[in-house]
């Protein structure tokens, strides 16, 4: 019959050493003599307890002061962050109400070029005060960056906050600025489907500019004969917009047959030369 097998873990043998390193301590701290008199105590040792003293209430110093400046640190962090979130909101406020004051500006404007008559002068004074309030848009935004680059510093995630909102505004803002030059665009066009150029309407003239002297397909106007211009006209004329022939009818440069007169024909030379 086998004996039964002890076995002995690392654990027990680490508990059983502790437990002795215990009992040896506790031993040694009781039979110990504790007595000592200040006779004893030379110099250097009195020195020594001194300066170990010393040390422990430089250390309390310096945690209290540590502790005091670091609170302080806190206090100032929270006053800091609390005023750019004021300034953030300032600044987001009066873009968004700028803005929104601009598209208020257009949503009129665009509104009184879609009906007819057109009223011109108020429209023009419609685009001034809209190009004023652009100007004031963008002085608002070099202010507001200008007071933000004069406070203390900024985290990093919040000035990506900043500017990704500067940047939105400034999307904005080219938008705008975009849609107010496309309604002064139509403003010069409607100027012109009023003002006349010996009797012909500015925006035909334009058109023949941009469009008909090349469809005409003649290399000089100046040596080709009346029968050639005549000629290519009325092969392009059909492509023509009849807004366009019509208002050469009415300057008197076509006929009741939409085909050139001495007139139109002495406009379309003017035009190709650029005497007009």
């Amino acid at each position: 019959m086998k004996k039964p097998e002890i076995r002995i873990s690392t654990g027990t043998i680490k508990d059983l050493a502790v437990i002795a390193l215990i009992v040896i301590v506790a031993w040694k701290a009781i039979s110990a003599d504790f007595s000592f008199t200040f006779e004893n105590i030379k110099t250097s040792d009195l020195l020594a307890i001194l300066l170990a003293l010393f040390a422990i209430g430089l250390s309390v110093a310096f945690f209290v002061k540590a502790n005091e400046v670091s609170n302080m640190f806190y206090d100032n962090m929270y006053k800091f962050t609390k005023d750019n979130s004021e300034l953030l909101g300032r600044m987001e406020s009066g873009f968004s109400e700028q803005l929104r004051h601009l598209d208020q500006g257009y949503t009129g404007l665009r509104d009184k070029f879609d009906k007819l008559p057109l009223d011109l002068g108020k429209t023009r004074e419609k685009v001034e005060d809209e190009k004023a309030e652009v100007l004031k848009l963008k002085s608002e935004k070099n202010e507001l960056l200008n007071e933000l680059a004069n406070r203390a510093n900024l985290q990093e995630e919040e000035k990506q906050e900043l500017f990704s909102r500067i940047n939105d505004s400034e999307i904005k803002l080219i938008k705008a600025q975009r849609e107010m030059r496309r309604l002064q665009h139509k403003l010069r066009d409607a100027d012109d489907s009023e003002a006349t150029i010996n009797g012909i309407l500015v925006r035909a003239v334009k058109h023949t500019q941009r469009k008909v002297v090349d469809l005409l397909g003649i290399d000089d106007f100046e040596s080709a004969s009346d029968e050639e211009i005549c000629n290519n006209w009325q092969l392009i004329k059909e492509e023509l917009p009849r807004v366009y022939v019509k208002d050469l009818r009415r300057g008197g440069a076509l006929d009741g047959e939409y085909l050139l007169t001495e007139e139109g024909v002495q406009f379309i030379r003017d035009v190709a030369s650029g005497n007009v």
